[in-house]
């Protein structure tokens, strides 16, 4: 131990310069900064061999160039001359020009009158502390501009080991996250593509059957304008066919009281020729007593000639009515043989309209099915357009819906292509080799 010859001593103040000569390197100096004397832990500290390397000379040797020419360093001296304490992390420059980080306070001492005589700086050496900061400050700036694979690899002291090893497997957890989120990502354009490519193609399908839903309907609508038309027309044949029906049992009916007209001429034809028969008969009794009138007439001489002349009278009129029955006989045949012909005809004819009626019966009921068929696709045509209707409004329900899908999925990838942004400032080990953090110390000028 030592003590400048400047420097009052008692028990006290030697056991506390024992103690601190023990824990922290101690240095003394002129009040103008000449070196005037430093312990053991100092001279190590510094890189030095032994005291007598500083001794007598500036502590501007500690500095580096910058520092020395430094408007702060300029007044640092004259202050602790003034009695002005300074402490603080102070940079140094050791023996071998690499910088060693202290803690240091520097202390004026007073003589007996109040002057400073000396000033006294007791250190700490902090350089590891320092160092693991710098490192840890490098690693920080590197995570600030999205470098994750920055890892701490230069040694560091036994204490900050785990300082070293919580920062680098941070970052490592990091990066690890940092990789799942951009496969999330990859994964999710993927997913975006394929759902995009989906509503595209529902689109695409949406709108190929909404136009042919719209020829369907064209054509529905067309053949529900032919089916109405076909009803109408088949409605109108119906009542055409019902009315010709009415009119063939007309015309049957009508056939058959012709026939019994017939039959009933034919009759009284019969009953003519009867009495034209009677007729006959009278004449030629007639005729047969015109004749025995004429032979007594001209018995009687000529008291009977005027009995004569009404003989002959009645003769000739009876000679007549024969003459006339036997015309009204042959007309009456003739017109008997008519009537059997015109009954043939009759018949013949009613047979005929029979078969009418029955055809027009038969298509009646045919065209009353065809009419009820018209009817019922008429309105099966009309529950179609109805569907078709309902099928088109599902169809444009799935287009509006495709299209809001696609307007999701564009909107989802314009936000992963934020997110591929974001990513893209980060770099992890997937995008480039691992770097490991440097800190970059200065050497001394």
């Amino acid at each position: 131990m030592f003590w400048t010859k400047s420097l009052a001593r008692n028990a006290d103040d030697d056991a506390v310069l024992a103690a601190a000569y023990q824990s922290q390197a101690i240095i003394f100096f002129e009040p103008d900064g000449t070196i005037v004397n430093a312990n053991a832990a100092f001279v190590a500290t510094m890189g030095y061999n032994d005291a007598s390397d500083i001794i007598g000379k500036h502590h501007r040797i500690f500095l580096s160039e910058v520092d020395r020419n430094s408007h702060a360093y300029k007044d640092f001296w004259p202050s602790l001359a003034r009695g002005e304490i300074s402490s603080g992390e102070f940079k140094r420059i050791s023996k071998s020009g690499e910088e060693v980080w202290i803690s240091a306070s520097y202390a004026p001492v007073r003589d007996a009158h109040g002057n400073v005589s000396q000033v006294v700086k007791l250190a700490t050496d902090v350089t590891a502390s320092h160092r693991i900061m710098q490192l840890l400050v490098a690693g920080l700036a590197a995570l600030r501009e999205g470098d994750l694979t920055a890892r701490i690899s230069d040694p560091v002291a036994p204490q900050h080991q785990s300082v070293k090893s919580s920062f680098n497997e941070t970052l490592a957890g990091l990066e690890d996250l940092m990789n799942t989120i951009r496969s999330g990502s990859v994964r999710l354009h993927d997913v975006g593509r394929a759902v995009q490519n989906g509503a595209h193609q529902l689109q695409q399908k949406a709108q190929a059957q909404k136009d042919m839903l719209a020829e369907t309907t064209s054509s529905l609508s067309q053949i529900s304008q032919a089916v109405a038309g076909t009803s109408n027309s088949t409605r109108e044949l119906d009542e055409e066919a019902a009315l010709t029906a009415d009119k063939s049992r007309e015309g049957s009916r009508i056939v058959a009281d012709t026939i019994t007209a017939i039959k009933r001429i034919e009759t009284l034809s019969k009953e003519v020729s009867k009495t034209t028969e009677v007729i006959e008969g009278f004449a030629f009794q007639t005729n047969l007593l015109s004749l025995n009138a004429a032979v007594e007439a001209a018995r009687a001489g000529a008291a009977g000639s005027g009995f004569a002349v009404v003989a002959s009278e009645v003769r000739s009129l009876s000679n007549r009515s024969a003459e006339a029955s036997k015309e009204i006989a042959k007309l009456t045949r003739s017109c008997e043989t008519e009537v059997m012909k015109g009954r043939t005809l009759i018949e013949t004819a009613g047979a005929s309209l029979d078969a009418i009626n029955h055809g027009a019966a038969t298509v009646a009921e045919a065209v009353d099915r065809i009419a009820r068929t018209a009817t019922q696709q008429s309105q099966s045509v009309s529950d179609i357009e109805s569907a078709i209707r309902a099928i088109d409004i599902g169809v444009q329900n799935v287009a509006t819906l495709s299209d809001e899908s696609a307007e999701q999925v564009k909107r989802l990838s314009d936000e992963l292509a934020i997110l591929d942004d974001l990513l893209s400032r980060f770099q992890t080990k997937q995008a480039q080799p691992q770097r490991p953090v440097q800190m970059n110390l200065r050497q001394a000028g």
